[in-house]
């Protein structure tokens, strides 16, 4: 039995499930970290940690970073990029230092009970998982019950808040429907979800060697990006993105660093993998839990991991393309045990699903209606408490966040424009939303991420703080990065340790409740409310 139940293991989790624990000391906090991990080895941190994404995507405004909180501390600590172990033991040590945490280290959901009038959830049924030796995370045979009082959903795929009750759409369904597929349009829709990524090790890394790249080493780390030139001109990228970019494949400019300061291994943030539904799973198949409305040519979690470890094994096309980026061509694939790719343990997903405000009104063109953060909120937020498309949310304000319009490509196609030549960044923004003005100044401020971003009308007792927030799909496209998602984290655990020491259900706060959190936050967390 618990008293606050944080499903997810990721930063936000982290930053939830430890703010949620230290508020409210005498009352249980269960963590449930839904990826195949143990107690032993590298276990929170999500896709900072166990995927491999060892960097930190920040922005400074106004010559500094407007997200701070727990964030901060973890920056602090290891700098923007950091070894993947030693970041997933600092933040384990700063939720299980606490008596009051339980973890349930590699356990998902499996089913859940909830009451009526109003709705809530009142318990989990959680199973253990592991991947097999085919790759595919299955079911083990270790199950357990957890009540709760207080749920958190700070998970990637958003699956708590999917199976109870959920108000929300997938993917970018909520954009104008002139800018989607035709499939994806009208109530019978089936949105396209941004692309993911599976990451992956090499060595072999000739750091700072010449061409288009930036190289730095900021705390000992060594970390590299660009590789634009080559992604749009090098012949032996070209050829590898002509094969296999119909499949579901690309590679991308590269974004790499250093595991750790000195070590010869590095982790690759290279390539795009298509198709995938972030919230289908192998071991949900013929049960309830599958997305009965994934689209048809979209894959699962699992074989998308399986088969793009395999793309990039024993693959010379995949190696001589790698290679022919600035200070890449000596690097080799790191190989585990078994001869394998070390690659993420989990898959980098980037979008999947977005708590709506009204279940009745999920349709195409409702990102400026029907989510509690609007993509104009976002996109035009203002300088101030009281200019910009944000200034609604100040009053109710739990943070801000800040990154640049990231809409990474949802298809092989978004790569490209009209001529067939390769774009990036912005310009894929740009082909996409051209409504939007995206830029690669697009946003200029932070925007304030209001309260009831992380609540859900139709749960009375879940705060969400991760993908599944109350976000539409372009506000996403900067809300999605880590940090952003700490300050999340941060207002969701001290609110959930307010509404469980005052009795109060999260979703039915006055505004004199939230006034209290944002003290807390300022005082306790040392969050960033104010521009």
């Amino acid at each position: 039995m618990a008293d606050i139940v944080v499903y997810g293991g990721s930063f936000s989790a982290s930053a939830a499930a430890a703010k949620a624990a230290s508020h409210a000391p005498d009352k249980e906090i269960a963590v449930i970290i839904p990826d195949p991990v143990s107690s032993t080895g590298s276990s929170f941190g999500s896709i900072g940690t166990i995927v491999g994404q060892n960097c930190f995507d920040i922005r400074n405004w106004n010559g500094s970073n407007p997200v701070q909180g727990t964030f901060s501390w973890w920056f602090s600590r290891w700098g923007q990029f950091y070894g993947t172990d030693l970041m997933a033991a600092l933040l384990k040590s700063d939720v299980t230092k606490y008596s009051n945490v339980k973890v349930y280290y590699g356990y998902d959901i499996r089913d859940f009970s909830a009451s009526s009038r109003p709705y809530r959830i009142t318990q989990v049924t959680v199973c253990n998982i592991s991947r097999n030796s085919a790759g595919v995370v299955v079911w083990g045979n270790s199950t357990e019950i957890i009540t709760g009082t207080v749920f958190i959903d700070a998970s990637d795929d958003g699956r708590l808040a999917r199976l109870a009750n959920f108000s929300g759409s997938v993917g970018r369904y909520d954009w104008p429907a002139r800018y989607l597929d035709a499939d994806e349009r009208g109530p019978d829709g089936r949105a396209r979800q941004q692309a993911a990524t599976l990451m992956f090790k090499v060595k072999g890394v000739q750091y700072k060697a010449a061409g288009n790249m930036d190289w730095g080493c900021p705390s000992g780390v060594q970390y590299c990006c660009g590789g634009w030139n080559e992604y749009k001109t090098d012949p032996a990228i070209l050829a590898f993105n002509a094969t296999y970019g119909p499949k579901g494949y690309a590679l991308k400019p590269m974004n790499a660093a250093q595991d750790g300061a000195g070590s010869d291994e590095w982790w690759i943030n290279a390539l795009l993998v298509f198709n995938v539904d972030g919230r289908a799973y192998n071991r949900d198949k013929g049960t309830w839990i599958f997305p009965s409305d994934m689209r048809s040519d979209y894959r699962t979690v699992d074989d998308a991991w399986v088969e793009a470890r395999e793309l990039i094994k024993n693959n010379p096309a995949f190696l001589n393309a790698l290679r022919r980026y600035p200070g890449f061509s000596k690097a080799e694939i790191v190989l585990d045990g078994n001869g394998d790719p070390v690659v993420g343990t989990v898959m980098y997903l980037r979008e999947t699903i977005h708590m709506a405000i009204d279940s009745m009104a999920v349709a195409n063109g409702t990102e400026d209606t029907n989510y509690q953060l609007t993509a104009a909120a976002c996109n035009k937020a203002g300088a101030t408490p009281t200019t910009g498309q944000d200034a609604g949310n100040y009053q109710t304000r739990i943070g801000l966040n800040y990154y640049w319009s990231d809409i990474n490509a949802y298809q092989f196609s978004d790569l490209m424009d009209a001529s067939g030549a390769y774009i990036w960044g912005a310009d894929i923004g740009a082909k996409l939303r051209p409504d939007l003005g995206v830029t690669s100044s697009t946003p200029i401020n932070p925007v304030y991420v209001p309260y009831l971003a992380l609540t859900t009308g139709y749960v009375t007792n879940l705060l969400v703080s991760g993908y599944a927030a109350g976000m539409s799909s372009f506000a996403w496209s900067e809300g999605r990065v880590i940090p952003n998602l700490c300050v999340l984290g941060d207002a969701a655990g001290i609110a959930a340790a307010y509404a469980i020491n005052n009795g109060k259900d999260p979703r039915y706060f006055t505004n004199a409740d939230i006034g209290t959190i944002q003290s807390i936050l300022q005082k306790d967390c040392l969050a960033r409310l104010d521009k």
